[in-house]
């Protein structure tokens, strides 16, 4: 949903300039979207966030008084009914609730992780070095071997690029994509698809589908109808494996490293050329997170299925291998 970093230092807290971003509602997708549509996030996952009542009633109450509910209750109306009015101004005393969200979750899970709701302590490990606060090396993709495997140039590559480039730099004057250059790349290649994580708390999910609902391409605004057919992501015989794992628990354990998700693991909608896909267990980045449904993904995008509905294998599978029931 929204569009914000947090620093990268283990205090999770927010870089004062970074808090200042924001886009209006016609764009995507500003720290006011990220605002708006953070009390139905809380809401839904709030096993996972263990926020006290207390603290609740009084987000809910200044979420309300900020206009905030009724501003995404408009949003997500299919089909819209019209331009988006300006989106409540979250700068306005008692309405940053978003960051008050994190903060407070922060002192119950120190180890709350925005880029993916899901994660508790001890920090994990990771070999790119982020988004996890356990860290790692990060320097997987500067190794020659994989720049080599993967036929990328010699780079000097770095997670997530500079800082100081992109959407966070003041002096970027681009123009919001949802305004003028994403509608123009639909309409240019009518194959556009949006991915969206559930678990993810910087980008909110509903904050995107509202960007996309207060968008004109092809002719119409939005989508005419909410998303909500199924995403299917092909079972591969790495399931397998894994249950043998899990139920006979060899010592010593061998590594599973073939991990990709499978079955109904989101939702996907498609019209006028733009296609929007939810994935349920995906934080900030869904190749990471669930790996199945960005390589469904992918295949959709280049033609080899005609649906992310579609039930059937990967088209990279061979052999007598089905992709339509669970591993036995």
């Amino acid at each position: 949903m929204p569009n914000m970093k947090l620093t990268t230092d283990s205090s999770l807290r927010m870089a004062p300039e970074r808090r200042k971003h924001t886009y209006g509602s016609s764009g995507i997708l500003g720290r006011i979207l990220a605002t708006t549509s953070t009390n139905f996030c809380t809401h839904q996952y709030s096993n996972i966030f263990g926020l006290n009542e207390t603290f609740m009633t009084d987000i809910n109450a200044r979420a309300e008084k900020c206009g905030y509910f009724a501003f995404m209750e408009n949003a997500l109306t299919f089909p819209p009914l019209g331009p988006l009015p300006t989106a409540p101004n979250s700068s306005e005393p008692g309405c940053a609730v978003w960051e008050d969200i994190i903060d407070a979750t922060v002192y119950i899970n120190p180890c709350f992780n925005i880029y993916h709701l899901i994660d508790y302590c001890p920090y994990l490990w990771d070999q790119l070095g982020f988004p996890s606060l356990g860290w790692g090396p990060s320097d997987y993709f500067n190794r020659t071997d994989v720049q080599k495997a993967i036929n990328a140039p010699p780079t000097d590559y770095t997670v997530c690029g500079d800082d100081s480039l992109g959407l966070l730099n003041p002096g970027d004057s681009s123009v919001p994509s949802a305004l003028g250059p994403l509608p123009y790349v639909i309409e240019r290649t009518n194959n556009v698809l949006i991915g969206h994580g559930w678990l993810d708390y910087l980008l909110l999910a509903n904050g995107t589908l509202a960007t996309i609902q207060n968008m004109t391409w092809n002719g119409m605004q939005g989508f005419q109808k909410r998303p909500s057919d199924d995403l299917f992501v092909p079972y591969h015989p790495g399931l397998a494996e894994i249950l043998y794992e899990i139920n006979y628990q060899p010592i010593p354990a061998v590594p599973a490293t073939n991990v990709a998700g499978a079955g109904l693991l989101g939702t996907t909608h498609t019209e006028r050329g733009l296609t929007f896909s939810t994935v349920n267990h995906a934080g900030h980045e869904i190749p990471e997170y669930v790996p199945g449904a960005s390589f469904r993904h992918l295949e959709f995008l280049l033609g080899r299925i005609p649906s992310l509905t579609t039930r059937g294998d990967f088209t990279t599978q061979s052999g007598n291998y089905t992709g339509t029931t669970p591993p036995q």
